[in-house]
This record gives structure tokens, sequence and C-alpha cells, in this order.
């Protein structure tokens, strides 16, 4: 789960998500989200699956790596840690 405030351009790589109670799927479009500071922040939730969720953080891993510099992976995410990412 994911809960922030503020503007961004959502877009699932890998797996389901859900937000506002609708569900967002890979592949498909992204979508421009908003949540104001006046209001509670908003809520990305991953959606789980049945699949051996080590296989899934691997393919997950590689996926992000095609998106993001190094740079990036080795940043604290506002004091969040840094993202968790398999070593090949």
């Amino acid at each position: 789960t994911l809960c922030f405030r503020g503007k961004c351009l959502l877009t699932c790589l890998y797996g389901r998500v859900e937000v506002l109670g609708f569900t967002i799927e890979e592949g498909q479009q992204p979508y421009p989200l908003f949540s104001p500071a006046s209001h509670c922040p908003l809520t990305v939730t991953a959606l789980g699956s049945t699949d051996d969720a080590r296989d899934e953080m691997m393919e997950a891993s590689a996926i992000l790596r095609k998106y993001l510099t190094p740079a990036v992976l080795d940043t604290p995410l506002n004091g969040l840690g840094m993202i968790p990412l398999v070593s090949e």
C-alpha cells in the first residue's frame, strides 16, 4: 500500500493495483492521479496473486530496472528506505 499527496501519473508496470475502487493492470494506459493536501492521502493498493512471491519479486525488479536509473534505485524515498531490488 502506498499513500500520497500531490499529483502523479500512475503506470502499472507489473500485476494489478487498486485506486479509489478501480483496478489498474499492467499494459493499461497511465492514469493521472491527484490527492490534495486538504484531504486524506490517496491510497494505491497492490492486489495479490497466487504465484510464487519470490518469482514475482525478481520479475518486478527486472521491470523496475528498465524504468529507473541506478541513482534513483539507491536513493531513499522520503525516509521510507531504499527500493528493495533483488540482485541478479
